[in-house]
């Protein structure tokens, strides 16, 4: 329950505060003038002033709340409520609280979008994030995740939120367009919180202005290196005035990860006492194109050569490595059919084709199954009516009768690998689209969905699908396996109606 307030200049301790006990994430009013304390002993949130420290409004959030994080925006202050499962919503002028929205089990993470009216909360327990309208109070939508969910980050365009995972190694990626999940691989664990910053894609422009006076004339130029900037303020003006002008100095720029070194020529002038001196960097001719991290260091040292180095290594993938998951036993369906097995037992299943997708039921759950192109357009069955893939293009499925809320795994095989997991809606419907893993061998596979049914039984219900193209010599070794067969089948039956009639005729 105590916070301390730190003067950044020169790392001194100017403040203690005493808000409360057990204090979680804190969230900050747009103005700076007040922090908003969650206390996860005391069940409230505390609205505290950053210049005082006072506390000058608390607002109980129910016994036994447990209220772990806030965040504010739009006038709302919001807050999860870890222990009974809502997500408080506050009005920031009066600091009384709206209402409480009922969430999925232990929220935690809670993040805003950029106008603040919505709230995507990360129901731990539940493994899943929600959508929450401020204004209504009430739930958008779920969408199901694993590994138990903790921070959320939305980039600047809100086409994607992302989470991180407190159990399954991996960051979650969800588009909001289509409200389907993928995931990007870890090697540490514990990936619990997560933010997403903006990075221009090209080298800052540079403008150079020139001014002249009747003794010097002074070149400065200035250089926007968003989202990060740094003034140094000298101390008041004295009666003293004068210019300087610095030799040629390399400023280096250093991006952890990526990483990227820049070397270029730049003047810094410093201008008359009592005003801010500027240190710019204009970009080399010649030079190539970078991303500058916001997250960089600047170092300026004289030289007289220019040279440019750029190293940037990025690594992903949208598969979660199968060794931690419990791999399903998969059934053994071949390409164009289904085949299923429920509670252990093989069972038979009933397939139909429509519309270039293949559609399988056994008993009360019916999954359909087809291929997608980078585009999103359906991709369409092969001339023996069987789904048919390349590497790039995406599977996608939908599903009924699924146990409500029940976390469904797609995997693909033969070698097993796990591409996501959906939960089940009220109602027990699944839908998603997964890319193809990259390593991906050309042939035929399965696409397996692993759950529990309505009445609480293991199904796992598999698809024979294949990758890569249909060859062209297919139809002439389906003419050379079947000449053979029906010249078998001919001899069959001929030959022993020929020697009935001889011994006929010989007795005779």
């Amino acid at each position: 329950g105590t916070i301390f307030k730190m003067r950044a200049s020169d790392n001194t301790r100017v403040l203690t505060i005493t808000a409360g006990s057990g204090t979680y994430g804190m969230g900050i009013s747009s103005d700076g003038s007040h922090l908003y304390v969650p206390n996860n002993s005391t069940h409230s949130v505390s609205k505290v002033s950053t210049t005082t420290g006072t506390v000058v409004a608390t607002v109980s959030t129910g016994a036994g709340a447990g209220t772990r994080w806030v965040t504010s925006g739009n006038g709302f202050v919001v807050s999860t409520n870890y222990g009974t499962h809502k997500l408080s919503i506050i009005n920031e002028a009066t600091f009384a609280e709206i209402c409480q929205v009922s969430t999925g089990t232990n929220p935690i993470g809670v993040t805003l979008n950029a106008a603040g009216t919505k709230a995507f909360v990360a129901a731990e327990r539940s493994n899943r994030i929600e959508v929450i309208n401020l204004s209504s109070c009430t739930t958008e939508r779920t969408v199901g995740v694993s590994g138990r969910p903790w921070g959320l980050a939305v980039n600047s365009s809100e086409s994607k939120i992302f989470v991180g995972s407190y159990q399954s190694n991996s960051v979650f990626v969800v588009s909001t367009s289509t409200w389907t999940v993928s995931s990007v691989a870890l090697t540490g664990d514990q990936a619990m919180s997560i933010v997403a910053i903006a990075v221009p894609q090209t080298a800052p422009t540079t403008t150079t202005t020139t001014t002249t006076t009747t003794t010097t004339t002074t070149t400065t130029t200035t250089t926007t290196l968003p989202p990060t900037t740094t003034t140094t303020t000298l101390p008041p003006a004295t009666s003293t005035t004068s210019t300087t002008t610095l030799p040629p100095v390399t400023t280096t720029t250093a991006n952890l990860p990526p990483t990227t070194t820049i070397e270029t020529p730049v003047t810094t002038t410093t201008v008359s006492q009592g005003q801010a001196s500027v240190a710019t960097i204009p970009q080399a001719t010649g030079a190539t194109s970078t991303t500058i991290s916001p997250l960089s260091q600047v170092r300026s040292v004289p030289v007289s050569t220019t040279n440019t180095s750029t190293t940037s290594s990025t690594t992903s993938t949208t598969t979660v490595p199968s060794t931690i998951f419990s791999t399903p036993k998969a059934p053994a369906a071949t390409l164009g059919e289904a085949a299923a097995i429920v509670d252990g037992k093989a069972v038979s299943t009933a397939v139909s084709r429509s519309e270039n997708k293949i559609t399988a039921k056994l008993g009360e759950v019916s999954a359909t199954v087809w291929g997608a192109s980078a585009k999103g357009e359906v991709v369409a069955l092969d001339a023996d009516g069987n789904i048919r893939l390349k590497v790039g293009e995406k599977v996608v499925f939908e599903s009924s009768g699924f146990m409500p809320q029940e976390n469904v795994e797609v995997w693909m095989y033969s070698t097993p690998t796990r591409l996501g997991v959906i939960t089940a809606d009220t109602s027990g419907k699944i839908s998603g689209k997964f890319d193809l893993p990259d390593n991906i061998q050309i042939g035929n596979h399965r696409i397996v969905l692993d759950g529990k049914n309505a009445a609480g039984k293991k199904v796992t219900l598999g698809f024979g699908v294949a990758i890569g193209e249909l060859e062209s010599a297919s139809l002439l070794s389906r003419l050379l396996i079947s000449i053979p067969v029906a010249v078998a089948i001919i001899v069959g039956l001929v030959i022993p109606t020929t020697l009935r009639r001889r011994k006929k005729l010989a007795r005779v």
